[in-house]
């Protein structure tokens, strides 16, 4: 069943930013590093995935990757140790943060350079609040809607520019806007231009009442 014409599945209130902003030293990140924040929940790290991560790292020595603890702390213990196997070289430079919360959680965000999506299984609540933070979230496409929320979100904004069709795409788009604060600025003024078509999207409410409706009919003819 495919909802027309909306940004998402979801009637999403707009998310709260802090009113006042903490800098990077409040969660131990360094102000001059290049930071790539990929807060997704740890499951969601396809091993396919480290080989983007690990390129990043490597092509940008200013990069530092941040991410969050899970609430099970063997999931992370089990990502570092194939971490340490899959990029030696660069596993020094992945932060593990704790779980932030509510408005910490955003402002995190806000002092990020770059969110990266998760491949094969992306954001969605994540990408409502990276964008309500104004940082450029890089997707890949994905062939199942678990890993094209992200690309919805970004087609109802109107510009596909942190959009990836491949992996060495995806890589190039996240080093650009790593290491070009320009162009990051750029990006991020066009997100917080165009945001407000995401929250409270009343065709969202109006395409779930079509569906039932149409469905309810059917099953009593």
């Amino acid at each position: 069943a495919r909802l027309r014409d909306v940004g998402s599945v979801a009637y999403y209130y707009r998310p709260v930013l802090p009113e006042v902003m903490k800098d990077r030293s409040h969660f131990g990140l360094c102000e001059p590093d290049h930071v790539y924040i990929c807060p997704q929940t740890l499951f969601k790290f396809h091993p396919q995935f480290d080989t983007l991560l690990a390129r990043i790292l490597r092509c940008d020595p200013a990069a530092t990757l941040v991410l969050l603890e899970a609430t099970n702390a063997h999931w992370g213990e089990l990502l570092r140790a194939r971490f340490n196997i899959t990029m030696p070289d660069v596993a020094a430079r992945i932060r593990f943060l704790p779980q932030q919360h509510g408005v910490d959680f955003i402002n995190l965000l806000a002092v990020s350079d770059v969110m990266l999506d998760t491949i094969h299984f992306c954001g969605f609540n994540t990408s409502f609040e990276g964008f309500a933070a104004g940082t450029p979230v890089v997707t890949l496409v994905g062939d199942f809607m678990r890993g094209r929320h992200t690309l919805s979100l970004y087609r109802k904004m109107g510009f596909m520019d942190c959009v990836a069709r491949d992996p060495d795409e995806y890589v190039d788009i996240a080093l650009r806007l790593g290491t070009d604060p320009a162009y990051r600025a750029q990006i991020s003024r066009r997100i917080a231009e165009a945001r407000d078509v995401l929250w409270e999207e009343k065709q969202v409410v109006e395409e779930f009442e079509r569906f039932f409706e149409g469905a309810v009919a059917q099953c009593n003819t």
